[in-house]
């Protein structure tokens, strides 16, 4: 059926609404065809529409009892709604009919470590390697893994070979510089060349298509962004609440650009203290950087570097005039364009400055 190239194109090009109308539209006229309660499950799913893409993957397994695509999806929705049990049911059902799936073996890992059966999770893992040598995210998360269980060199290895396969796989990279620090002994030219792969991968955003900056060069005030995704219940909320309360808002105005869609008491309690807030959650890295550069933002500071949730590819168009990293990082980004990392006399000796690209600003306390 030619339909399907077109349903694809609109399901890789994140137009989960447009493909719900145009497969319901198919299926009318092709009710017997399994792979389109499939497909109709996979836009319902992407728009958060779960119970409606459950009844569309047991209608697909109703038609073909055989399609184990079906079976997957399904288990993949019944972990969203913690039907855990359900979950690894429709998961060996899978495997029951197709043993050589992998990505079936890579999410039931992915279910029995986040229920932390980290020793089951290893086991799914291989099994998804050994059938596809090259399933990078296996890797990835097999490296994760083994980081709970204090093997370091082992899972920096993991890391290596996921970005070996895939060397634009972003989050390998933030894992790799993210447990390189619980090394006792780093090779910092090894970091450094890693640095190299890391940038050549991020992909910089035409200056065509985003507008230049429009800061204004003599302000009355200051505009400050931070970026993060943890502006919520966890340490770097905790670290900059006060911080921000009782920082001088007379010269300066503060933004946030929040990675997160949690919105807890310590949010609310942030949003109090920013003059403007915007979400970046679902927004494009071509996106926030244009927001940034509107809102004329001089300087723009990371809380997150390595560590999960973060959006480093947008510095690497200089969103902003001067980039600092801060806080949630205590290593190098990795990224030239970040110019200065904050630290201090006791985080970042100064005999450390060879360990960082960016350079280190020091606070005297």
């Amino acid at each position: 059926m030619s339909n399907f190239n077109e349903l694809e194109n609109l399901y890789n090009k994140k137009r989960y609404d447009d493909l719900e109308i145009k497969t319901k539209k198919l299926i009318e006229n092709n009710p017997n065809i399994a792979a389109l309660y499939n497909i109709l499950g996979m836009a319902l799913k992407e728009q958060n529409k779960h119970n409606e893409a459950i009844e569309s993957f047991k209608k697909c397994i109703l038609k073909d009892k055989k399609y184990f695509l079906a079976y997957n999806n399904l288990a993949n929705i019944l972990v969203l709604q913690n039907k855990h049990a359900d979950a690894f049911k429709y998961y060996n059902l899978t495997l029951k009919i197709n043993p050589s799936y992998p990505e079936a073996y890579y999410n039931k890992g992915n279910l029995h470590r986040d229920r932390l059966e980290y020793r089951e999770a290893i086991k799914s893992y291989n099994k998804a390697i050994d059938i596809e040598p090259k399933h990078f995210k296996s890797y990835n998360n097999l490296g994760f893994v083994l980081r709970r269980f204090g093997q370091i060199k082992e899972a920096l290895d993991c890391f290596e070979k996921a970005i070996k396969i895939k060397p634009d796989f972003i989050k390998a990279y933030n894992n790799f510089f993210f447990n390189s620090q619980y090394l006792d002994h780093n090779n910092f030219n090894q970091i450094f060349e890693k640095c190299k792969s890391f940038k050549k991968e991020i992909k910089k955003i035409d200056e065509k298509k985003i507008e230049p900056f429009s800061y204004l060069k003599n302000p009355n005030k200051l505009k400050v962004g931070f970026v993060s995704s943890d502006f919520r219940n966890h340490p770097i909320g905790y670290f900059l609440i006060d911080w921000i309360k009782h920082n001088n808002k007379k010269y300066i105005e503060y933004c946030a650009f929040s990675n997160n869609s949690v919105d807890d008491d310590l949010t609310m309690d942030l949003k109090n203290n920013f003059i403007y807030w915007y979400n970046i959650k679902k927004k494009t890295d071509e996106e926030v950087v244009r927001e940034i550069r509107k809102k004329g933002i001089h300087i723009l500071i990371d809380l997150s570097g390595h560590t999960s949730g973060n959006r480093l590819p947008i510095f690497i168009n200089k969103s902003a005039p001067i980039q600092i990293s801060w806080a949630g990082f205590l290593a190098t980004t990795g990224m030239d364009e970040i110019d200065y990392v904050l630290g201090d006399p006791y985080v970042t000796p100064i005999k450390n400055q060879s360990e960082f690209i960016e350079k280190i600003f020091m606070l005297p306390d």
